[in-house]
């Protein structure tokens, strides 16, 4: 059995070296492909890992080449990830500029020369469209588009008058954080809030469904949260990617409370910013933002308390302009009506006055009329008496003189009888003009008022009787020294006979 002609393997490889340097040497290919198997050191300038191409069906390795990145590649990664945010990792496609070379013992190699930062910004900017529109389409009832303004059921949310509880999603121990209660306790109008933390991943993996987690959490706790904030610090652009996730995105908008996201990035917007309530781009300017608000409400209180303080004074002044016409027409018309019924009282004084003098005087010409016919009368008997005593004077002389006796003792009896019932006449007469005198003083009005008795009047009419009292009117009280104006509680008839005296 004759040996098979043979080389070495390092004559192999040094042809195949040969054959590759002739061929690829000088030359640089733009090659798209995904990065696997990444070992970074960018502090010595060195990046280890593989290019690969998959199936797109089955997401298997096609093909697959080792690629390095020297001096030059390393700068070229750090210019792209500065420009485009995004971070240089494992299952980033690129769009890479690359050299072929091949060496003994490290084999076929692709040297990474340069990046392109556009095509990896319109891949990101093509997955947020992507993303964008399922949003969209799936969920109708949530969110709509309207131009570039995506309208949620988050941004409906209202917030209250002023913001005081808050739930925080993020890390309590990042910077983020600590700067946000920071601009939150120590704003300079010494608001005070109520603040709890349901911590949180905000990048990697896991981040998306605990922050998912979270947002149910806060729901289920049944805590009436004023709103929940989202905080994550700054860092490299695929540190945000999770922002741009669908399932976060979709639980977001379909948030009942409102939320505010304090995301640190510069110029790109993520998916979740667009979808909550409010969008600041910083956990510092979220807290401002807070701050700024309950400011806002505070302003609209004091200006509210500054138009409700000049509309009062306003309406005092106007009211006591008011009250001091109404001051002077009530003086003005009591002061009439005072006069008025002074007037009547002094013509229903001088009537009652006059009335008792009337009726005295009538009873003086009656006694003074009486006297004369008395006097008219006596002489009439005494004249009569005499011509009688003429007649008898007769027969007297011719009787014997018992008879006369008689006659003369007759005549003398009955003149004491006329003298006294004269006399007596007289007295009774006087006496009972005296107490008609009493009964009259006793019956002026002065007199009955001093016995603490009163006039009422109703509506310039005096009342003798309950039957004349409206009570729906003022009464009239005139007292001995003071006139009182009243109103009727309860008018009730007493029954038959019953009295308080």
């Amino acid at each position: 059995m004759t040996t098979p002609l043979s080389i070495r393997l390092s004559e192999l490889a040094a042809e195949i070296q040969q054959v590759i340097h002739s061929s690829f040497r000088n030359r640089y290919y733009w090659v798209i492909a995904e990065i696997s198997s990444l070992n970074a050191y960018p502090n010595r300038d060195r990046y280890y890992f593989d290019f690969v191409e998959k199936e797109e069906a089955s997401d298997e390795i096609h093909t697959e080449i080792a690629g390095r990145a020297w001096k030059r590649g390393s700068e070229a990664i750090a210019e792209f990830e500065k420009v485009t945010g995004e971070k240089f990792r494992e299952g980033l496609e690129v769009l890479v500029q690359v050299s072929v070379s091949f060496h003994s013992r490290y084999g076929l190699t692709l040297s990474l020369e340069d990046i392109s930062q556009e095509y990896t910004l319109g891949a990101l900017e093509k997955r947020k469209q992507e993303v964008l529109k399922a949003l969209v389409e799936n969920n109708p009832e949530a969110i709509q588009k309207v131009g570039e303004v995506y309208l949620t059921t988050n941004k409906k949310a209202r917030f209250r008058s002023a913001i005081q509880h808050i739930a925080i999603v993020g890390s309590p121990n990042s910077e983020g954080y600590k700067d946000f209660m920071h601009n939150l306790s120590n704003n300079t109008f010494g608001y005070r809030f109520t603040t709890e933390i349901y911590q949180s991943s905000v990048q990697g993996r896991e981040a998306e469904g605990e922050m998912i987690d979270r947002l149910i959490a806060i729901y289920e706790s049944k805590i009436p949260y004023d709103c929940v904030v989202i905080i994550r610090g700054g860092g490299a652009q695929t540190d945000f990617q999770v922002f741009n996730q669908y399932r976060l995105s979709r639980a977001v908008a379909r948030f009942p409370i409102p939320i505010i996201t304090g995301i640190g990035h510069i110029s790109d917007i993520s998916i979740v910013d667009r979808m909550v309530h409010t969008m600041t781009n910083a956990p510092t300017k979220a807290a401002e933002f807070i701050v700024a608000y309950n400011r806002n409400f505070e302003e609209k209180v004091i200006s509210v308390r500054q138009r409700l303080a000049i509309r009062t004074q306003q309406l005092l002044g106007n009211k006591k302009d008011r009250l001091g016409s109404l001051n002077r027409q009530i003086v003005q018309a009591t002061q009439g009506l005072l006069i008025h019924q002074q007037q009547e009282l002094a013509t229903y004084g001088f009537q009652i006055r006059s009335k008792p003098l009337s009726h005295l005087y009538s009873e003086q010409q009656e006694l003074s009329h009486l006297s004369v016919n008395l006097a008219r009368n006596t002489r009439s008997v005494l004249k009569n008496g005499r011509d009688q005593l003429k007649q008898l004077s007769y027969p007297i002389q011719s009787r014997p003189k018992s008879i006369v006796d008689s006659r003369q003792k007759d005549l003398s009896h009955l003149s004491a009888n006329f003298s006294m019932h004269t006399r007596s006449l007289f007295k009774n007469k006087d006496q009972a003009l005296k107490h008609t005198g009493s009964v009259i003083r006793l019956a002026r009005p002065e007199s009955i008022l001093k016995r603490g008795f009163a006039i009422i009047s109703q509506e310039n009419h005096f009342v003798a009787h309950g039957d004349q009292v409206d009570p729906d009117k003022e009464l009239k009280v005139i007292m001995q020294s003071h006139d009182i104006d009243t109103k009727v509680i309860r008018k009730q008839k007493r029954d038959d006979g019953q009295t308080y005296l």
